[in-house]
């Protein structure tokens, strides 16, 4: 599937409480309006409760549309169409009163889960990684979001598949400029050990030689870092993983990606 859509999926999963709130506040104020004492229900409403009206049904059908409840919206707009004509105070209330039950059917069938100030941040968070690495790294940037999105929402083992996928493209990079083949069958351990060989082999008689081989020796030190933080022979993951493992496979990805990017 398409990565942009999945990611347009996510956004409509994204339950408002504000806008339900809103949505029920402004509808119950125009309700109240119409049931007023002072209102004879077969009456004609003036021009100037249209106008409020008009506007008030404006505000729900955002609230709507913000929540996604697209069969509301086609009622909000009968309303809004019928009171540009004559009507009477009971016509209204009776369309207004279908609105609810429309609104009430369609949030019948939502699931609604609900997640902390802490994790919602981490779930919208862009750059999880730090905005470097997605414009500098940007094959692994989708990955890297989802992983990010996955914790917060503590689908633990679904993280480390999409964090193994950003490693893979790490160790591929660093492989490729080593010249060393690493597919994904080989051990975190056979990882290790290929690139050991090709790095104490770079040469370091000038000032720049030196820097490139300790920037490569220090990838290779943060490559064994995540070797012992997968707690996996080899490079995939194992069947499940529990969120304080994902969590800290995340920081240990972040922290190899981060300098893959900045220093190689």
């Amino acid at each position: 599937m398409n990565p942009n859509r999945l990611r347009s999926l996510y956004e409509l999963l994204e339950f408002n409480a504000n806008s339900f709130i809103s949505l029920q506040a402004e509808l119950a104020r125009v309700e109240l309006a119409l049931a007023h004492p002072k209102a004879d229900p077969s009456a004609w409403i003036d021009a100037e409760m249209k106008a409020g009206l008009d506007l008030a049904m404006h505000h729900v059908s955002d609230e709507c549309l913000s929540l996604q409840l697209l069969f509301s919206i086609d009622q909000i707009g009968r309303i809004r169409d019928r009171i540009k004509k004559p009507a009477r105070f009971e016509e209204i209330a009776h369309l207004l009163g279908e609105l609810r039950n429309r609104m009430l059917d369609e949030l019948k069938g939502r699931v609604n889960l609900s997640i902390t100030e802490a994790e919602a941040a981490i779930y919208r968070d862009p750059y999880p990684f730090g905005e470097p690495v997605a414009s500098k790294f940007p094959r692994a940037a989708y990955d890297i979001v989802e992983a990010s999105k996955c914790l917060a929402l503590e689908r633990s083992t679904a993280a480390v598949f999409h964090l193994m996928r950003v490693m893979e493209l790490g160790v591929q990079s660093i492989g490729k400029k080593l010249g060393v083949s690493l597919t994904q069958d080989k051990t975190w351990q056979k990882i290790l050990d290929d690139l050991n060989a090709p790095i104490k082999a770079l040469p370091e008689k000038t000032r720049t030689q030196k820097r490139k081989k300790e920037h490569y020796s220090a990838a290779h030190s943060h490559l064994f870092n995540v070797k012992l933080a997968w707690r996996n022979r080899v490079m995939h993951p194992k069947a499940t993983y529990t969120l304080e493992e994902a969590r800290d496979i995340f920081n240990v990805v972040k922290t190899f990606t981060v300098y893959l990017i900045a220093e190689l």
